[in-house]
């Protein structure tokens, strides 16, 4: 019964909310002229804005290090994945931007687990100044 009483009135109000949803929607179907005005309005205005504000959501932040990971086949033996992840390592330590990089081979990423098939790589870079693009 309490259940019944709440459903009852979700029902009432789910319905007037659909009606006026409807009745909504018909207005803006029988002026098209105007709903595509405003529609209109609103793309200009969105191009406009986004000259204005800057071209991303987040700005570009350099935090001076990178983490890279390696996810092997399960299974995959602890020397496979070191040999994996020390490749990556000494990868990014030929970049002339990179200034350390500090390898875990076994660990994963999901969790900082003990995995065989996982490892990452933090990755430390030289100070913005000293980097080129």
């Amino acid at each position: 019964r309490v259940f019944g009483r709440f459903f009852a009135l979700f029902n009432r109000v789910f319905s007037r909310a659909s009606d006026r949803y409807s009745q909504g929607v018909s207005r803006v179907i029988s002026h098209k002229a105007s709903a595509m005005g405003v529609y209109a309005a609103l793309l200009g205005l969105t191009v406009g804005i986004s000259y204005i504000v800057p071209g991303g959501f987040v700005p570009a932040q350099d935090k001076q290090y990178l983490i890279s990971f390696a996810q092997l086949p399960n299974g995959a033996s602890l020397d496979r994945t070191e040999a994996v992840i020390r490749k990556m390592s000494d990868t990014a330590l030929k970049q002339p931007g990179v200034e350390s990089a500090v390898a875990f081979p076994g660990l994963s990423i999901n969790g900082f687990t003990n995995s065989s098939s996982a490892g990452i790589v933090f990755v430390t870079l030289k100070p913005f100044d000293e980097r080129k693009a």
